[in-house]
């Protein structure tokens, strides 16, 4: 579910398209089959904008002769992130769970775990929901008021709303942080402190995180949230991760002060403690720099995106005692 205006041209079921589009036809057919056996696919659209996943809209006609248009998602391998093919069992029933909490995300509609081998890959339809991940500028500041409602509302949901969902606890930061970090002085300077064990250690609370929240995974229409995009990394642990990820991704696209703006949004709201938002920050500050030229970035915006987040990690290196 992309941004409208990131969409591919249409592309008919009837003929390969240059960009795989065809491709993934035999598993959008296993889906709706699933999902209405009596469908008929009528055409697919590839949306724009994933890294992790191939992401396409659905137009079928159902067996009562209605037109109906979903989202299709595929998880294509473990190249990029390591996880098994129970990974969109995992994402239904955590959408699912969130939807029913009464968090705007989109209601998952059925899944092909591709379990039993094959060339089958994990797949799932998705409500379609108009919006877009772009913000006029008048927008953005009310925007950082409603992204950080809406990750304050996730951070409270009861864990019994996930009871049964096989959830991990998220990595820990003052570990995995050693294979990240740039060979900088400001790199060393964490290094030390990781090894001296002098990072301020990540919170023992354990809260429902989305893992990857970050404007690109916030839908929007006239100005108002309508839907938050994809939940792969759905894990348990500090709420400050999610805070720090949605930190470093809005001072790249929106600058300092809308960064703050959501910063100080969710604070007012929330109970969380902040003694190891620093850590975060470090972390997922050097795991985007570790990682970023694989997120097919054009040369430029990447090389923004990069000077931007060494200087967010530079920033956050300077801040510990």
């Amino acid at each position: 579910m992309e941004p409208a205006a990131k969409r591919d041209s249409i592309r008919g079921v009837g003929r390969a398209a240059s960009d795989g589009t065809f491709e993934f036809v035999p598993a959008i057919r296993r889906c709706l089959a699933r999902l209405d056996p009596g469908a008929a696919l009528i055409g697919i659209e590839r949306l724009a904008g994933g890294v992790s996943a191939n992401v396409a809209s659905v137009d079928f006609r159902t067996a009562s002769d209605s037109v109906e248009r979903v989202v299709f998602r595929q998880h294509p391998d473990d190249s990029f992130k390591e996880h098994g093919v129970s990974i969109v069992a995992k994402e239904f029933e955590v959408m699912t769970a969130v939807h029913a909490a009464g968090l705007a995300v989109p209601y998952p509609l059925t899944f092909d775990d591709a379990e039993g081998g094959g060339s089958g890959l994990p797949s799932m339809l998705i409500e379609w929901i108009d919006g877009t991940t772009e913000l006029a500028a008048d927008d953005v500041a009310v925007a950082m008021d409603q992204m950080a409602d809406f990750l304050v509302q996730l951070h409270t949901v009861g864990r019994a709303a996930v009871d049964g969902i096989s959830l991990e606890s998220i990595e820990d930061p003052c570990v995995a942080i050693g294979q990240l970090l740039p060979e900088t002085e400001a790199g060393a300077r964490v290094r030390s402190a990781a090894e001296l064990c002098r990072l301020p250690a990540s919170s023992d609370l354990q809260v429902l995180l989305h893992g990857d929240y970050w404007p690109g995974n916030v839908m929007w229409r006239d100005g108002r949230l309508v839907a938050v995009l994809d939940w792969e990394d759905t894990c348990l642990g500090d709420p400050m991760a999610d805070v720090a990820t949605a930190r470093v991704e809005l001072c790249c696209r929106s600058g300092d002060e809308a960064m703050e703006r959501f910063t100080a949004a969710y604070l007012a709201k929330s109970m969380a403690s902040t003694n190891s938002l620093v850590t975060w920050e470090l972390y997922v500050s050097s795991a985007a720099l570790a990682s970023m030229h694989r997120w097919n970035l054009t040369p430029d915006d990447e090389l923004r995106r990069r000077r931007t987040t060494e200087s967010f990690f530079n920033d956050a290196a300077a801040r510990l005692p």
